[in-house]
């Protein structure tokens, strides 16, 4: 590689890294980040629509075993790359190649809204996992959040907001057990298998 393609390169990674760090502290990613670390993880846990990994990487402490999975292998292979002790898998979300109830908990952060058949990865998340933890946008939203909820998002927001998550879940033998605000534009729910121990915020859910 000459000097001048080599200067390019090390810009490009240059600003890579430094947009990274300023996504890195942004309050939502902070609020996220503090969720998973502080998640009393256990047992098999498996994070569908992993991306790079990063939030991945905060489940592993002291779970008996992390997996991550997406369907962009790119995204896989960068995972794979910065934590090469967890095992991530290219794979559809919709249809894993995992038994019935293999995990004990499946995370969904900020990837059911990316979902392109948002019903079938509830399902399927249902079928491998006892309970469900998703972080993702707030169903309604207001003002200029909503605005720039639905510039960024573009459609995908739209369909997401019109599910019915309880009624998704209930279908599958899940039912709510909590859900609460964790940032303005952000909310966690967590859907375990049967009925709840107890419930928490479920009429004000967004």
């Amino acid at each position: 590689m000459d000097s001048v393609l080599q200067n390019s390169f090390n810009g490009a990674v240059s600003m890579c890294s430094f947009i990274q760090s300023l996504v890195n502290r942004l309050p939502m990613v902070k609020i996220v980040r503090r969720e998973l670390a502080n998640y009393p993880r256990r047992g098999r846990i498996i994070d569908l629509g992993c991306g790079t990994g990063g939030n991945t990487a905060l489940l592993v402490s002291t779970a008996g075993e992390v997996v991550g999975i997406d369907i962009d292998r790119a995204r896989i292979k960068k995972a794979s790359e910065r934590y090469p002790g967890i095992d991530f898998r290219p794979m559809d979300a919709a249809r894993t190649e995992f038994a019935d109830g293999y995990f004990d908990t499946a995370f969904m952060v900020m990837s059911l809204h990316e979902a392109a058949c948002t019903g079938d990865v509830i399902r399927e998340a249902c079928r491998i996992a006892g309970e469900v933890v998703i972080i993702d946008y707030s169903r309604i939203q207001y003002g200029c959040r909503r605005k720039l909820v639905e510039f960024i998002e573009k459609e995908k927001y739209e369909r997401f907001a019109d599910i019915n998550l309880p009624t998704v879940f209930a279908g599958c033998g899940f039912s709510l057990r909590e859900s609460r605000r964790i940032h303005p534009a952000l909310y966690i729910y967590f859907f375990v298998r049967g009925k709840a121990d107890r419930l928490k915020n479920a009429l004000n859910m967004k």
